[in-house]
């Protein structure tokens, strides 16, 4: 139990059950817009889930890991999923395609790394950022050679 304002808490899904039972590290959200079915997108260290809001099941992406890392984040513009992590090896951006949440069963596709111009620099990012007006997406932070970007 904990106290809260205008929170109700739906379920209580445990971090093994979620996320590979290692720690989790950002959670942001879904909603179809073909169904209005709720969705809590889930990282932890070695990946993304995403958790149905009502019903407490849990989808992931089948074959997709990604590189060890306390710091990842993932934001959502329409029905895909922009997924991003500090570590060395991450290809960047990753895109998942929500829309296989409304089918029965449910799933996620991994439609691979996003195309960027990085302009020569790190491919990890700390954060991502979508300006949902413009349709914009920002890669905020990250490491190369020992130098914050």
């Amino acid at each position: 139990n904990f106290d809260s304002l205008n929170v109700a808490l739906k379920h209580h899904v445990p971090i093994s059950t979620c996320c590979s039972g290692v720690y989790g590290s950002d959670i942001w959200g879904y909603t179809s817009a073909a169904t209005g079915k709720e969705w809590a997108l889930m990282c932890y260290s070695t990946g993304m889930s995403a958790v149905d809001v009502q019903t407490g099941d849990v989808v992931t992406a089948p074959g997709f890991t990604s590189p060890l890392s306390p710091w990842k984040d993932i934001k959502v513009f329409g029905h895909h999923a922009y997924y991003v992590t500090e570590a060395l090896d991450q290809p960047g951006i990753v895109v998942f395609d929500l829309s296989g949440l409304d089918s029965d069963p449910p799933s996620i596709s991994d439609v691979g790394p996003a195309a960027i111009d990085n302009g020569g620099g790190p491919e990890s990012s700390h954060n991502v950022v979508v300006d949902e007006v413009s349709g914009y997406l920002y890669r905020v932070g990250g490491w190369n050679d020992n130098k914050n970007v």
